[in-house]
């Protein structure tokens, strides 16, 4: 997916509000119903362009990470894609 002229991140701020999940906590996957999943994975796909365009979509934001086992590849990233994208 490529970026057209006319997409912003307003999109993609519109589309997490239709996730319902702004502003809850979780910690696990069990947390979600399958309609909020299926946002969230649809959300997601709307982030990627702005990533391989370099627009900083999450500048500002903070990301949680919550792991249960020790795995520093995971870590790393999780870190590297935040970063990518601005937070």
């Amino acid at each position: 997916m490529t970026l057209t002229k006319d997409f912003s991140p307003m999109d993609v701020y519109a589309q997490v509000e239709k996730t319902g999940i702004k502003g809850r906590h979780f910690s696990f996957i069990d947390d979600f119903s399958p309609a909020e999943l299926d946002n969230v994975f649809k959300t997601a796909l709307m982030i990627e362009p702005f990533w391989r365009s370099r627009i900083p979509l999450l500048q500002g934001r903070v990301m949680c990470l919550q792991f249960f086992q020790p795995s520093t590849r995971t870590r790393f990233s999780m870190e590297t894609a935040m970063h990518r994208l601005g937070g």
